[in-house]
Order: C-alpha cells, then structure tokens, then sequence
C-alpha cells in the first residue's frame, strides 16, 4: 500500500525522514485517483506530491490506428474537448490542489502519427495552460522524440517550443 511506502521510507533513516515523495495515483488515472476510493496517505512530514497522467482522449492522444477499443482521432479542440479537459483539471484542483496537496502530471502528451499537427500544438499547449492556471505541474512525456530530440537536447519545433514557453504560472 502507499501509506506502508511512506511509513517504510520515513522510518528508514537518513534523509529518508524528510525526502520528498512523488506517490502514483491509482493507475495514475485522473478520475480513479480523484475517486474518494482513493486514500491519500498519512505523511507525518507532509512531503509529498501525487502524480497522474493525462492522455485524454486516448483515442486521440495514443491511438495511430483504429483499434478494437476505440476509433482513432485525428483532431483535437472541439468545446467537448476542451471542456472534458477543464473537467478534468478542475477535479484533480478540487480534490488535492484546493487542499493543500501538491500534482505533479508526470506524464502528458500526444503522438504525431497520423495527426493534424495544430491539433497535437493546441492539445499541447492547452493542457500545458490548463495545468499551470491551476497550479499543477506538467511534464510533456515524449518517449518517441517527436517533439524533443533527447540529443540535442532542444525542441524539435520552435513554434510548439515557443508556445510553452509562453504558459505563465
């Protein structure tokens, strides 16, 4: 269980007493880990941040190909869209932020792969805002180094590049 993770890290000496923690919510799913199924932990240092990922829709942010679970998307940005995204971002402020608690998005993103690229951009950049004017943390997740080239060690695009850096706290 978390709570024995926290309780073994904090009783195991050294700057384990005060390490910050990151605890993964359930399945890292935004709605299971808002769910009050989910127990937050007693911390007795209050050290620590709960982390989810975002990839919704996945038809639109994983799927490259209609598959049995679900017809891929190639587009991103309808009102439903975005609505299911404040939705969204407002249950994890309501359920940890407005409480003290810190997220962290360890994980957000969308693949290129038979997209429309401004929709990719706008999903990007929407998520990123979205995060941020709620005081929560967003990680751009690019395993696939469509958008970040992990050797270079810069963005691939400058206009995506430029356009998060512009999301203000």
């Amino acid at each position: 269980s978390i709570q024995a993770f926290i309780d073994v890290i904090r009783s195991s000496g050294g700057n384990n007493r005060e390490r910050h923690l990151l605890l993964a919510g359930y399945c890292t799913d935004v709605a299971k880990t808002c769910d009050p199924i989910y127990k937050v932990p007693v911390d007795p240092m209050n050290r620590y941040a709960i982390s989810m990922h975002y990839y919704t829709p996945s038809s639109f942010c994983i799927l490259t190909e209609d598959q049995e679970w679900g017809k891929a998307r190639s587009t991103w940005g309808t009102s439903d869209d975005i609505d299911e995204l404040n939705k969204n971002l407002d249950l994890i402020k309501r359920t940890y932020i407005n409480k003290g608690i810190p997220v962290i998005l360890g994980e957000y993103g969308a693949t290129l792969k038979n997209k429309d690229y401004n929709s990719v951009k706008n999903f990007l950049y929407s998520v990123c805002k979205g995060a941020y004017d709620r005081h929560i943390l967003p990680i751009l997740w690019d395993v696939t180094e469509q958008h970040y080239d992990r050797e270079a060690g810069a963005m691939r695009n400058k206009d995506l590049r430029d356009l998060l850096k512009s999301v203000k706290k």
